[in-house]
């Protein structure tokens, strides 16, 4: 993951970097730095294009002044700064007293750092657009974001997934009945990023559904995710937890009561 080490750039020159469809900029200058970015409808698993490159017209630029001369930069992914809906490929149905492993792929931001020691940061950049979502009801919902991937049972081990991470989440049923839903709400603000050889992975959300008048039970892993060897964290939580959340994180479509 050349991608998120450090990189020394030269003054007055501009450089791209290919992130997923997020196209970025930057151009280090004595004492300010400029940086741009757009969206393509190019989906690349070229990590970085890189090097000095002419930006289009359609860019627009933000400049960040700051003290200290510097010609290092660090991008880093990060997970969005609040939770996100996604949708399972189907409706699911996961019986009482079981359980189900999923994947989804969570679109990452891209941190800007510069200096030294990488220590000031200029900003972050969402790898791709997202829509604003409500999930829950009117008085106790939440406003989230809404991706436009997939909770799947599997990892295709051939695709990249540029611009994103793949967040493993492990559910438990321990309700008396069958759930039934099509959204899933994972608190991705709790989760870091860690850089396998071939792609970004958070730790494992477990969720543990008890019925649909309580919230759920959820647990973020401390531990770094085991479906890719050579896992090295790159980038913390945004907002650290010490112990399980209780969260709403299922769109029920019917919960079937026992009559047992």
């Amino acid at each position: 993951m050349n991608l998120w080490e450090p990189k020394k750039i030269l003054d007055d020159q501009e450089y791209r970097w290919k992130i997923g469809l997020l196209d970025l900029w930057i151009k280090p200058m004595k004492m300010e730095w400029l940086v741009g970015y757009e969206y393509t409808a190019d989906n690349s698993d070229v990590a970085v294009i890189g090097g000095p490159s002419q930006k289009p017209e359609s860019v627009q630029w933000s400049r960040f002044i700051f003290s200290g001369a510097t010609n290092y930069v660090q991008l880093s992914p990060v997970m969005p700064d609040r939770a996100v809906v996604v949708s399972a490929e189907l409706p699911v149905k996961i019986l009482p007293k079981s359980s189900a492993q999923f994947f989804i792929r969570i679109p990452v931001w891209v941190r800007v750092n510069a200096g030294n020691k990488m220590d000031t940061l200029l900003c972050e950049i969402p790898s791709m657009q997202l829509s604003n979502s409500w999930f829950g009801d009117v008085i106790n919902g939440e406003l989230c974001y809404s991706i436009d991937t997939h909770a799947r049972y599997d990892v295709d081990p051939a695709q990249k997934y540029s611009g994103y991470a793949v967040c493993p989440v492990l559910i438990h049923n321990d309700s008396l009945g069958q759930i039934d839903f099509q959204q899933i709400c994972v608190h991705v603000e709790h989760l870091r990023v860690f850089a396998g050889s071939e792609k970004l992975w958070t730790n494992e959300v477990t969720i543990r559904f008890f019925s649909n008048e309580q919230p759920s039970q959820v647990t973020f892993s401390e531990k770094k995710p085991s479906w890719e060897g050579g896992c090295k964290l790159i980038s913390g939580e945004r907002v650290p937890v010490t112990k399980s959340l209780l969260k709403k994180s299922f769109s029920i479509l019917r919960y079937i009561t026992s009559f047992e």
